[in-house]
């Protein structure tokens, strides 16, 4: 079994900062409407479940970011990790009008609807930890790819 490793929950919240990075940009790229006004950037992280200690690390990195770029940040999400637990979060934060909504997909083809549903609204989806269905999101940010993780398990 392996220690508890510091660095890699460090990495944990620089991917959540480098992926609210790539939100801002993402977010950034539509209209902001007549009259040259601005909206404040409001970010809503979704993970699988609240309860969890990774997902609280990327949400420190997410709150980072989204007061380094004078915007608002929340976390919400289910206590039980499913992803019929995660769409009335996804409906919520639709009627809320979030910028956007960063997902780690328990069920994504499960959430793919409500996620659709909020980027017809012009709602930005990114998806981290667990992707999201291909065509309800704006892009996927992962932390690690299947070679990485195989080189560290052969060691």
């Amino acid at each position: 079994m392996r220690r508890f490793d510091a660095m890699r929950w460090r990495r944990g919240s620089q991917f959540a900062t480098a992926g609210m990075a790539i939100l801002a940009l993402v977010a950034c790229g539509g209209s902001t409407g007549g009259g040259g006004t601005t909206t404040t950037l409001n970010i809503a992280f979704l993970p699988k479940a609240v309860n969890n200690p990774y997902f609280d690390v990327a949400a420190s990195g997410g709150q980072e970011a989204a007061t380094a770029l004078s915007g608002q940040f929340k976390q919400v999400g289910p206590s039980d990790a499913t992803g019929a637990a995660q769409i009335p979060f996804i409906q919520t934060l639709t009627q809320q009008n979030v910028s956007a909504i960063v997902v780690s997909a328990d069920d994504p083809d499960a959430i793919a609807p409500a996620l659709k549903q909020a980027m017809a609204k012009g709602i930005k989806v990114v998806g981290y930890d667990s992707s999201p269905a291909k065509d309800a999101r704006n892009v996927f940010i992962n932390q690690a790819d299947s070679k990485g993780i195989g080189v560290v398990q052969v060691q």
